[in-house]
């Protein structure tokens, strides 16, 4: 595998439509509803790589209608992507309307992307997350096989 972090995401994000494709569609075109799964795989891969500081973020990523505000807090919607270098790799970016890359890369200030892994310590990750796309490991190694 290559190893440049671009290189790597495009590499990841090939092996998730592969195992989409396996499984016979099973996410939406885009790879909607496989963020959390395809970020922790390319996760797992760019530590693999030697990039240890890839962080997995969970927050929401804002989009035109899907924008509600209450009480100064923004709201999105649900997204799951990869921080590493003060930049966003999104591989699953595709399921948003108008994106088109299938590797986004984008800098990490970027005002779409709200990092509430952080902020919100205290929220049980993936609660109330669909049972098909949270990141379980027999999920992450098949992509990664």
């Amino acid at each position: 595998m290559d190893t440049t972090p671009y290189q790597i995401a495009k590499k990841v994000r090939e092996q998730c439509e592969q195992w989409n494709e396996d499984n016979e569609g099973y996410f939406y075109s885009g790879l909607s509803g496989m963020c959390a799964i395809a970020s922790v795989a390319l996760t797992k891969t760019f530590h693999e790589h030697g990039f240890k500081d890839a962080v997995f973020i969970e927050g929401e990523y804002i989009e035109g209608k899907f924008v509600h505000r209450v009480k100064n807090y923004l709201y999105g919607l649900g997204h799951c992507w990869v921080e590493l270098n003060d930049k966003i790799y999104d591989i699953t970016a595709t399921q948003f309307n108008n994106i088109k890359k299938e590797i986004l890369v984008v800098e990490a200030s970027n005002k779409r992307y709200i990092n509430r892994t952080k902020r919100d310590v205290y929220r049980h990750r993936f609660h109330g997350w669909p049972v098909d796309q949270k990141p379980i490991q027999n999920k992450i190694k098949a992509i990664l096989k």
